[in-house]
Protein backbone atom coordinates (compact mmCIF):
# COMPACT_ATOMS: atom_id res chain seq x y z
CA UNK A 1 0.00 0.00 0.00
CA UNK A 2 1.57 3.75 -1.09
CA UNK A 3 2.48 5.54 1.59
CA UNK A 4 0.83 9.23 2.87
CA UNK A 5 2.86 11.17 5.24
CA UNK A 6 0.66 13.39 7.07
CA UNK A 7 1.63 16.53 9.28
CA UNK A 8 0.05 16.60 12.59
CA UNK A 9 -2.41 19.39 11.68
CA UNK A 10 -3.44 16.76 8.96
CA UNK A 11 -3.53 13.93 11.11
CA UNK A 12 -5.69 15.74 13.49
CA UNK A 13 -8.32 17.12 10.55
CA UNK A 14 -8.67 13.63 9.31
CA UNK A 15 -9.05 12.13 12.58
CA UNK A 16 -11.93 14.79 12.98
CA UNK A 17 -13.51 14.08 10.01
CA UNK A 18 -13.34 10.29 10.74
CA UNK A 19 -14.68 10.75 14.10
CA UNK A 20 -17.63 13.21 13.43
CA UNK A 21 -19.86 11.56 9.87
CA UNK A 22 -17.17 7.99 9.34
CA UNK A 23 -15.77 9.35 6.35
CA UNK A 24 -14.09 6.07 4.71
CA UNK A 25 -11.48 8.34 3.13
CA UNK A 26 -10.22 9.97 5.94
CA UNK A 27 -9.88 6.44 7.48
CA UNK A 28 -7.66 5.15 4.49
CA UNK A 29 -5.74 8.34 4.52
CA UNK A 30 -4.62 7.53 7.91
CA UNK A 31 -3.96 3.94 7.78
CA UNK A 32 -2.06 4.36 4.59
CA UNK A 33 0.18 6.88 6.08
CA UNK A 34 1.27 4.20 8.74
CA UNK A 35 2.14 1.31 6.16
CA UNK A 36 5.78 2.41 6.08
CA UNK A 37 5.89 2.10 10.25
CA UNK A 38 3.77 -1.71 9.89
CA UNK A 39 5.85 -3.44 7.34
CA UNK A 40 9.45 -2.79 8.80
CA UNK A 41 7.77 -3.99 12.08
CA UNK A 42 6.57 -6.60 10.06
CA UNK A 43 10.41 -7.06 8.59
CA UNK A 44 12.05 -7.73 11.94
CA UNK A 45 9.49 -10.22 12.96
CA UNK A 46 9.24 -11.83 9.91
CA UNK A 47 10.28 -15.81 10.01
CA UNK A 48 9.33 -19.02 7.87
CA UNK A 49 6.61 -19.25 10.24
CA UNK A 50 5.12 -16.34 9.87
CA UNK A 51 5.01 -14.42 6.62
CA UNK A 52 5.78 -11.04 5.50
CA UNK A 53 1.92 -10.81 4.17
CA UNK A 54 0.28 -12.76 7.30
CA UNK A 55 2.30 -9.61 9.70
CA UNK A 56 1.09 -7.02 7.98
CA UNK A 57 -2.34 -8.22 7.97
CA UNK A 58 -2.19 -8.54 11.42
CA UNK A 59 -0.69 -5.21 12.09
CA UNK A 60 -3.23 -3.35 9.94
CA UNK A 61 -5.55 -4.99 12.55
CA UNK A 62 -3.60 -3.68 15.61
CA UNK A 63 -3.81 -0.05 13.55
CA UNK A 64 -7.13 -0.06 13.48
CA UNK A 65 -8.00 -0.49 17.17
CA UNK A 66 -4.98 2.23 17.72
CA UNK A 67 -7.13 4.41 15.56
CA UNK A 68 -10.44 3.60 17.38
CA UNK A 69 -8.76 4.38 20.83
CA UNK A 70 -6.58 7.63 19.52
CA UNK A 71 -6.81 11.25 21.61
CA UNK A 72 -4.88 13.73 18.88
CA UNK A 73 -5.21 16.18 21.76
CA UNK A 74 -3.18 14.75 23.53
CA UNK A 75 -0.28 15.90 21.84
CA UNK A 76 1.32 12.43 20.88
CA UNK A 77 1.34 11.59 17.12
CA UNK A 78 -0.36 8.36 15.62
CA UNK A 79 2.35 6.82 14.42
CA UNK A 80 4.05 7.15 17.86
CA UNK A 81 0.30 5.23 19.47
CA UNK A 82 -0.41 3.21 17.33
CA UNK A 83 3.33 1.30 17.34
CA UNK A 84 2.50 -0.22 20.53
CA UNK A 85 -0.44 -1.83 18.93
CA UNK A 86 0.92 -2.86 15.87
CA UNK A 87 3.71 -4.35 17.50
CA UNK A 88 1.46 -6.30 20.00
CA UNK A 89 -0.47 -8.17 17.19
CA UNK A 90 2.35 -9.04 15.32
CA UNK A 91 3.75 -10.56 18.61
CA UNK A 92 0.95 -12.36 19.49
CA UNK A 93 0.25 -13.52 15.75
CA UNK A 94 4.24 -14.83 15.89
CA UNK A 95 3.64 -16.87 19.80
CA UNK A 96 0.22 -18.33 18.33
CA UNK A 97 2.01 -19.56 14.90
CA UNK A 98 5.52 -20.61 15.93
CA UNK A 99 4.74 -23.17 18.54
CA UNK A 100 1.84 -25.19 18.88
CA UNK A 101 1.65 -25.06 22.20
CA UNK A 102 1.37 -21.56 23.93
CA UNK A 103 2.97 -20.91 27.13
CA UNK A 104 3.61 -16.99 26.77
CA UNK A 105 -0.21 -16.49 28.05
CA UNK A 106 0.50 -13.12 29.39
CA UNK A 107 2.14 -9.82 28.13
CA UNK A 108 4.89 -9.80 30.38
CA UNK A 109 5.83 -14.03 29.21
CA UNK A 110 5.40 -12.60 26.09
CA UNK A 111 7.81 -9.98 26.44
CA UNK A 112 10.20 -12.30 28.00
CA UNK A 113 9.64 -14.73 25.19
CA UNK A 114 11.46 -12.68 23.04
CA UNK A 115 14.18 -11.06 24.97
CA UNK A 116 15.25 -14.34 26.61
CA UNK A 117 17.67 -15.52 23.72
CA UNK A 118 19.06 -11.48 23.56
CA UNK A 119 19.80 -11.66 27.27
CA UNK A 120 21.43 -15.34 26.93
CA UNK A 121 23.82 -14.41 24.72
CA UNK A 122 25.07 -10.93 26.11
CA UNK A 123 25.33 -13.21 29.48
CA UNK A 124 27.44 -15.77 27.69
CA UNK A 125 30.15 -13.44 26.03
CA UNK A 126 32.55 -14.64 28.57
CA UNK A 127 32.36 -18.57 27.55
CA UNK A 128 30.35 -18.95 30.61
CA UNK A 129 26.37 -20.32 30.18
CA UNK A 130 24.01 -18.33 32.48
CA UNK A 131 21.68 -20.20 34.84
CA UNK A 132 18.07 -19.51 35.24
CA UNK A 133 18.90 -17.66 37.80
CA UNK A 134 21.26 -15.39 36.50
CA UNK A 135 19.25 -14.51 33.23
CA UNK A 136 15.82 -14.11 36.28
CA UNK A 137 17.64 -11.48 37.84
CA UNK A 138 19.18 -9.17 34.67
CA UNK A 139 15.46 -9.03 33.29
CA UNK A 140 14.19 -8.61 36.85
CA UNK A 141 11.52 -11.48 36.17
CA UNK A 142 11.17 -14.59 38.08
CA UNK A 143 13.38 -17.85 37.62
CA UNK A 144 9.85 -19.56 37.06
CA UNK A 145 8.91 -17.39 34.15
CA UNK A 146 12.59 -17.91 33.03
CA UNK A 147 12.52 -21.78 33.14
CA UNK A 148 9.01 -21.98 31.59
CA UNK A 149 9.96 -19.68 28.18
CA UNK A 150 13.21 -21.71 27.86
CA UNK A 151 11.57 -24.87 27.52
CA UNK A 152 9.24 -22.87 25.01
CA UNK A 153 12.41 -22.43 22.78
CA UNK A 154 13.33 -26.38 22.57
CA UNK A 155 11.98 -28.38 19.97
CA UNK A 156 8.70 -29.24 19.80
CA UNK A 157 7.67 -33.28 19.61
CA UNK A 158 6.03 -34.23 16.74
CA UNK A 159 2.37 -35.56 16.91
CA UNK A 160 3.26 -38.00 14.88
CA UNK A 161 5.68 -40.06 16.87
CA UNK A 162 4.18 -42.77 18.77
CA UNK A 163 3.60 -42.41 22.28
CA UNK A 164 4.04 -46.21 23.26
CA UNK A 165 5.70 -49.20 21.94
CA UNK A 166 1.80 -49.97 19.56
CA UNK A 167 3.08 -47.45 17.15
CA UNK A 168 0.07 -45.61 17.35
CA UNK A 169 1.01 -41.89 17.16
CA UNK A 170 -0.01 -39.30 19.49
CA UNK A 171 -2.21 -37.56 17.12
CA UNK A 172 -4.21 -40.61 16.69
CA UNK A 173 -5.26 -40.62 20.17
CA UNK A 174 -6.18 -36.72 20.45
CA UNK A 175 -10.23 -35.93 19.46
CA UNK A 176 -10.67 -32.86 18.34
CA UNK A 177 -13.39 -31.24 19.45
CA UNK A 178 -13.74 -28.13 17.41
CA UNK A 179 -15.45 -27.57 13.99
CA UNK A 180 -13.90 -29.71 10.95
CA UNK A 181 -11.82 -27.77 8.45
CA UNK A 182 -15.10 -27.81 6.28
CA UNK A 183 -16.93 -25.99 8.84
CA UNK A 184 -14.31 -22.88 9.32
CA UNK A 185 -13.63 -22.98 5.85
CA UNK A 186 -17.67 -22.68 4.89
CA UNK A 187 -17.69 -19.70 7.79
CA UNK A 188 -14.96 -17.79 6.72
CA UNK A 189 -16.63 -17.80 2.99
CA UNK A 190 -19.82 -16.08 4.81
CA UNK A 191 -18.23 -13.91 6.84
CA UNK A 192 -15.93 -12.27 2.85
CA UNK A 193 -19.74 -12.60 1.79
CA UNK A 194 -20.70 -10.42 4.10
CA UNK A 195 -18.32 -8.26 4.76
CA UNK A 196 -18.35 -7.01 1.01
CA UNK A 197 -22.60 -6.42 1.01
CA UNK A 198 -22.24 -4.42 4.24
CA UNK A 199 -19.31 -2.55 2.31
CA UNK A 200 -21.53 -2.01 -1.05
CA UNK A 201 -24.47 -1.15 1.42
CA UNK A 202 -22.44 1.20 2.56
CA UNK A 203 -21.13 2.84 -0.53
CA UNK A 204 -24.76 4.25 -1.28
CA UNK A 205 -24.59 6.39 2.56
CA UNK A 206 -23.35 9.52 3.54
CA UNK A 207 -23.16 11.48 6.56
CA UNK A 208 -25.76 10.55 9.73
CA UNK A 209 -26.47 7.30 7.87
CA UNK A 210 -23.26 5.88 7.41
CA UNK A 211 -22.17 6.71 11.07
CA UNK A 212 -25.02 4.85 12.04
CA UNK A 213 -24.12 1.96 10.02
CA UNK A 214 -20.39 2.08 11.32
CA UNK A 215 -21.50 2.96 14.99
CA UNK A 216 -24.55 0.89 16.03
CA UNK A 217 -26.07 -0.88 13.24
CA UNK A 218 -23.69 -2.71 11.71
CA UNK A 219 -21.08 -2.61 14.88
CA UNK A 220 -19.92 -5.65 17.02
CA UNK A 221 -20.15 -3.00 19.94
CA UNK A 222 -23.32 -1.09 19.48
CA UNK A 223 -23.23 2.87 20.74
CA UNK A 224 -26.44 3.26 22.26
CA UNK A 225 -28.99 4.91 20.34
CA UNK A 226 -29.20 8.10 23.90
CA UNK A 227 -25.56 8.65 22.93
CA UNK A 228 -26.10 9.01 18.77
CA UNK A 229 -28.58 11.60 19.57
CA UNK A 230 -26.86 13.49 22.08
CA UNK A 231 -23.95 13.39 20.14
CA UNK A 232 -25.53 14.24 16.99
CA UNK A 233 -27.99 17.26 18.48
CA UNK A 234 -31.42 14.67 17.43
CA UNK A 235 -34.34 13.75 19.72
CA UNK A 236 -35.26 10.01 20.78
CA UNK A 237 -37.45 9.64 18.18
CA UNK A 238 -35.39 10.87 15.17
CA UNK A 239 -32.38 8.68 16.68
CA UNK A 240 -34.92 6.02 16.11
CA UNK A 241 -36.21 6.49 12.56
CA UNK A 242 -33.06 6.99 11.50
CA UNK A 243 -32.08 3.54 12.44
CA UNK A 244 -34.76 2.08 11.10
CA UNK A 245 -33.88 4.48 7.59
CA UNK A 246 -30.21 2.09 7.96
CA UNK A 247 -31.81 -1.25 9.25
CA UNK A 248 -34.36 -1.93 7.35
CA UNK A 249 -32.72 -1.60 3.81
CA UNK A 250 -29.54 -3.55 5.21
CA UNK A 251 -32.05 -6.34 6.15
CA UNK A 252 -33.69 -6.96 2.92
CA UNK A 253 -30.27 -6.01 0.94
CA UNK A 254 -28.45 -8.70 2.68
CA UNK A 255 -31.03 -11.11 1.90
CA UNK A 256 -31.00 -10.17 -2.04
CA UNK A 257 -26.74 -10.84 -1.59
CA UNK A 258 -26.93 -13.56 0.60
CA UNK A 259 -30.10 -14.98 0.79
CA UNK A 260 -30.88 -18.43 3.02
CA UNK A 261 -27.48 -18.03 4.55
CA UNK A 262 -28.78 -14.97 6.60
CA UNK A 263 -32.45 -16.11 7.54
CA UNK A 264 -31.36 -17.72 10.63
CA UNK A 265 -29.44 -14.94 11.99
CA UNK A 266 -31.34 -12.11 10.48
CA UNK A 267 -35.04 -13.83 10.12
CA UNK A 268 -37.39 -13.12 7.04
CA UNK A 269 -37.45 -10.13 5.43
Amino acid sequence: MQRDDLDAEQELALMKRWRAVGLPGALSSLVRSQQSMIALWARRYSSRECSLADLVQEGNVGLMQAIERFDPQRGVRLGTFSSWWVRAHMLRFVERNTRLVRGATTSARRRLFYQLAKTTAALSRDGAVPDSAEIAEALGVSVEDVEAMSSLRTPAASLDTPAHDDDVACMDRVCDPGPSPEDELAGAELAERLHGALDDYAAGLDGPALAMLRSRVASMSPTPLRDLGAQWGLSNAAIRRLEKRVSNPLRRHLYRRMGDAVVETLGSC
